[in-house]
């Protein structure tokens, strides 16, 4: 007991400091079969911020889960829905309205959308773990404005995904920088990845001062 209560701890612990990789990095390290009761829900957040979606969707699917949390059906919902199991997500979907569970307005059109079910949303909403593995999933824009101001954690796992515009990456790496979340490796790329016309470029030092952002910072690398 108290070896699972330390592991419990320093799991709510990593991911309130926003940090997934790490997180991930311990749930990784022990055995499944002291990632159960209180410490599922952690390991399966540090799994879907730590970018390990398929693997926190086969330990859900084969754990013995809480079903009366609406974490859990949102989770299998997202995981059914990115493995392209429209099917269940219909199923799934329709058992939680007939239970009187509403999974929220938001996630049902985001999860609907990545199954193929219905069109998908304009831009993400929500910046929880199970929001940000589906519409990273489906290719579903972020508003920049959200990103700028999203949890460090959130802002870090968008950061690190390859599918976005360098533009997006590097608002979300400036805001999870400031929280020791991303290398400065990662975020001088992401600087010289920014395009940047040859008017801005040949007076990039008064054109850098002058512009508010990541734009302007990039100017100055």
């Amino acid at each position: 007991a108290p070896a699972g209560a330390f592991l419990e701890r320093r799991l709510a612990r990593l991911l309130a400091l926003g940090d997934g990789l790490a997180a991930m990095a311990l749930v990784r390290a022990v055995p499944d079969a002291r990632l159960d009761g209180p410490r599922a829900r952690a390991a399966a957040e540090a799994g879907l911020l730590g970018g390990a979606v398929s693997d926190t969707c086969k330990r859900a699917r084969r754990g013995d889960l809480d079903l009366a949390d609406l974490f859990w059906r949102r989770l299998l919902l997202a995981c059914d829905a990115i493995d392209g199991h429209g099917d269940r997500v219909r199923l799934g979907l329709d058992l939680l309205r007939d239970q009187g569970q509403d999974p929220g307005a938001d996630f049902t059109r985001l999860v609907e959308g990545v199954a193929g079910l219905g069109d998908k949303p304009a831009v993400a909403a929500g910046s929880g773990p199970i929001e940000l593995a589906l519409a990273l999933h489906g290719g579903i824009p972020f508003d920049a404005g959200a990103v700028a101001t999203a949890p460090p954690g959130a802002a870090a796992a968008l950061a690190r995904a390859d599918s976005l515009p360098p533009a997006l990456r590097l608002v979300a790496a400036e805001r999870a920088a400031g929280h020791g979340l991303v290398d400065a490796a990662l975020l001088a790329r992401l600087y010289t990845e920014i395009p940047l016309p040859p008017e801005r470029l040949a007076e990039a030092a008064t054109a850098g001062e002058n512009m508010p952002g990541p734009d302007g910072r990039a100017l100055l690398v």
